[in-house]
């Protein structure tokens, strides 16, 4: 844990920012030798599978089946293409293709 005054911290803020971005190394912000404040590194970006590492065991197999399938059926759709309120979704098609949805030939974008 580092200290630094208020004076300090007010003609250093990019940097003490920069440090708190790149370790995991606390400050503690004295003013009149009080501590006044502690600034912390935010968390850590997550990847989703880091996010989602909770869900295992808190739903059974079962629900995680049902779970993967429903997504699975959801992908499908979207990239295929779904009609609703008679428009229809891009499918993902790149400009030189195109692909059959239920509204009829559709070009990419």
């Amino acid at each position: 844990m580092t200290t630094m005054t208020a004076t300090e911290l007010a003609r250093n803020l990019s940097a003490v920012l920069d440090r708190l971005e790149h370790s995991s190394e606390e400050i503690v912000v004295v003013r009149h030798r009080h501590p006044v404040a502690r600034l912390i590194p935010g968390a850590p970006r997550m990847s989703a599978m880091e996010a989602f590492a909770d869900l295992y065991g808190a739903i059974s197999a079962d629900e995680g089946a049902a779970w993967s399938r429903d997504c699975a059926a959801a992908d499908r759709t979207l990239t295929q293409g779904v009609v609703s309120a008679g428009m229809s979704w891009r499918c993902g098609a790149k400009a030189s293709q195109s692909c059959q949805t239920r509204a009829g030939r559709h070009r990419g974008p």
